[in-house]
């Protein structure tokens, strides 16, 4: 027995063992021969519906690269397999806990992700959300658009209608609702008339983003013209 504990102690530091460690945060961590493998996510443990999200496999060879696998524990996620150690994971559109398994050289390590849906984005139309907005810069605008900013991964969402109200600077009222993102031309109509100190509103906007089929409502635009 005073022979086996020096055994042991010299077998766990010299790096002969080999295993797989998942983190209480989610992260994998792949230990071999001293060698730290995890995988990359733009949104860290986090996976959104119905989108294209890009993982990178990280700290292993260009060789490794070339021959790293993902997997999930989930049929319908959809895996796309880009090369040199880059994927992306498409899941379904529901929220739900997935994993994903790289295996490299018959090794394995296992990242937990939390799959969610996409924020809201933000309804503008040019680059304003809100606040003043030149007459002349007004009319050259064709619709209104749903964008996100700051977000980790390019997302197209479609606007799909919204209310479209004008009061004059003498708060005269116009009103339209409009259907699809550019102005109808009833829409275009009211966007013509702008002058100073009119004030133009869209409300009521819907929008769809890859996450859902349905019609979701975000904030309103609301501009007055200098």
């Amino acid at each position: 027995m005073k022979y086996l504990l020096p055994l042991i102690i010299f077998f766990l530091l010299s790096g002969c063992g080999k295993k797989t460690v998942v983190s209480s945060e989610g992260e994998a961590n792949y230990y071999s021969n001293k060698k730290h493998l995890f995988i990359d996510a733009p949104s860290t443990n986090t996976l959104y519906m119905g989108i294209e999200n890009p993982i990178l496999i990280k700290n292993i060879s260009y060789t490794d690269k070339k021959q790293a696998a993902l997997k999930a524990n989930d049929a319908s996620i959809k895996i796309k397999n880009i090369g040199d150690g880059s994927f992306t994971v498409t899941p379904i559109n529901k929220v739900y806990n997935a994993e994903l398994t790289i295996t490299v050289g018959g090794y394995n390590a296992t990242q937990k992700f939390t799959v969610e849906p996409l924020p809201v984005p933000v309804a503008k139309i040019g680059k304003h959300a809100f606040g003043n907005i030149k007459a002349g810069e007004i009319k050259a605008q064709q619709g209104i658009r749903a964008v996100y900013e700051n977000f980790p991964i390019e997302v197209k969402c479609s606007i799909k209608s919204y209310k479209l109200t004008r009061i004059s600077s003498e708060g005269k009222q116009e009103q339209v609702m409009n259907h699809g993102a550019s102005f109808s031309d009833e829409a275009n109509k009211l966007i013509a008339k702008a002058s100073a100190e009119d004030v133009y509103l869209f409300e009521e906007v819907k929008y769809q983003c890859p996450d859902s089929p349905h019609h979701k409502p975000t904030q309103p635009i609301v501009l007055r013209v200098k």
